[in-house]
């Protein structure tokens, strides 16, 4: 496993390029505590840890206040959760469509006051997972579903149809210069492989979108080598075919930019 936590690395991407949070998923209580020691250095930025057993954060004496902790649970396991660890911050649930019951009544019995976080496993060929249109129905559900949590949400990359085709810098389609709020077509989402390559969203996509590789020179350095890159290009002629050929003619209100994204660049 690459040690993506050296400070200078960490340092570089987070303060040069101006990134509000950092993300790490481990199951192995070391790696935690490292990056645990990261974000105790770093208190102006927000630091989401994964884990699949709460367990594991209870172990840790010290918790830097700007650390999220997010628990990775499949919602047919919701039923046997009695308790959450009180330094469980957010609940992120795997669903298939087979399951909602089972995530809508945790939700209306309001077991639990952690954020929930709703991520469906979808499929966009329609083999296994989520349908689209029961990803719609899903999302429906959540809508009128009665609950006292306040926070309530969807995973990251699933978005109003209507709000990418009316602000298509969401979906990487425009430029620093032509959008409004100035966006980067730059990956807003990263990924480490184990072998410490750099990927847009999932690093189990086709070589040709690695952005760079870890090193001591930094991430920052990677990043503007990357950009205007055959890798870069490559990334946002991607996104282009999938608002012009995908999202412009898709029939529901919900699409998933992320699944479809990753449906297209796995080789």
């Amino acid at each position: 496993m690459v040690d993506v936590f050296n400070t200078k690395f960490i340092r570089d991407g987070i303060s040069q390029m101006g990134v509000k949070s950092l993300h790490f998923a481990s199951s192995d209580i070391d790696n935690i505590k490292i990056f645990f020691k990261v974000a105790d250095s770093m208190p102006s930025t927000v630091f989401v840890c994964s884990v699949d057993d709460y367990n594991l954060i209870e172990k840790i004496a010290k918790i830097p206040k700007n650390v999220v902790s997010l628990l990775r649970i499949n919602a047919s396991a919701l039923g046997d959760l009695e308790k959450i660890n009180s330094h469980v911050s957010a609940l992120k649930v795997s669903v298939d469509y087979e399951e909602k019951d089972i995530l809508l009544k945790f939700i209306g019995d309001n077991v639990t006051n952690s954020q929930i976080i709703i991520s469906p496993n979808i499929s966009i060929n329609c083999k296994t997972g989520m349908s689209l249109s029961q990803l719609t129905e899903l999302y429906g559900d959540l809508i009128s579903v009665k609950s006292n949590h306040t926070k309530i949400g969807v995973d990251y990359g699933i978005l109003p149809s209507d709000f990418i085709r009316k602000h298509p810098c969401n979906a990487y389609v425009t430029d620093p210069c032509t959008c409004h709020s100035k966006k980067s077509n730059v990956p807003r989402c990263m990924v480490f492989s184990d072998s410490g390559d750099i990927f847009p969203f999932c690093s189990k996509i086709d070589g040709k979108y690695k952005m760079g590789s870890f090193s001591d020179d930094g991430i920052l350095n990677e990043i503007v080598r990357y950009i205007g890159s055959e890798s870069h290009n490559y990334f946002l002629k991607t996104c282009e075919n999938i608002f012009l050929e995908d999202l412009i003619p898709y029939p529901y209100p919900i699409f998933p930019w992320i699944d479809y994204f990753i449906n297209h660049a796995e080789g």
